[in-house]
């Protein structure tokens, strides 16, 4: 019984731990994300400008520019987001020598920059994605409890009809009443309704 409730308070223990850090892992990661949308929303922004710079000079690229910049509502919009207008500028870039293509360089739009709001595009999903699931399962699960739980109440319920057994022999040995548990153990009479203190096990007096 003692070894049964000693696993079970360790296993508490344990779950407390993993939740504290858990809301730890949460934390940083919310703060990381937040970062990245950020930076993903100021490089939306100004490939969005950079492109409506160069909309007169290719046929149906401002409805595209405007679909491509689209309404970001979150992290997965914002990703997606950026993708298309990165896109777009590619699309531009591919004829070099077109005076659009020209305007975008000379504003620091090129290829490697256009990886680098790639890189960004997937860091903005990704840290999203982690900071909408940090809040994980821990490794001692409300089942793995219930079950310890049960245990040291079965454990319990020996114990007590042993010694009940012996004071019905010998009125001296103290008889077991459960408190907190008053309302699992009827113990042959009748259980009662009233609320009692939590405690584990009184001998009555």
């Amino acid at each position: 019984m003692v070894h049964s409730g000693k696993k079970l308070a360790d296993m508490l223990a344990a779950r407390d731990s993993n939740a504290e850090e858990r809301e730890a892992n949460r934390a940083a990661a919310i703060a990381i994300a937040d970062q990245t949308y950020a930076q993903g929303i100021d490089e939306r922004d100004r490939l969005f400008v950079a492109l409506q710079g160069v909309e007169t000079l290719v046929p149906s690229l401002e409805a595209r520019i405007i679909a491509a910049r689209a309404t970001v509502t979150d992290h997965e919009s914002l990703a997606t987001s950026l993708h298309s207008l990165v896109k777009l500028a590619q699309e531009v870039l591919s004829t070099p020598q077109s005076r659009a293509a020209r305007q975008l360089t000379d504003g620091g739009v090129t290829a490697s920059e256009l990886n680098a709001i790639e890189t960004i595009a997937n860091a903005v999903k990704s840290t999203g994605e982690q900071a909408s699931g940090a809040r994980t399962r821990g490794t001692v699960s409300q089942g793995n409890l219930d079950h310890q739980d049960g245990t040291c109440l079965a454990y319990t319920e020996r114990v007590m009809r042993i010694f009940n057994r012996a004071h019905e022999r010998d009125a001296s040995i103290p008889r077991l009443l459960p408190i907190a548990t008053r309302r699992m153990f009827s113990m042959g009479r009748k259980a009662t309704s009233e609320a009692a203190p939590a405690a584990p096990l009184a001998p009555e007096a």
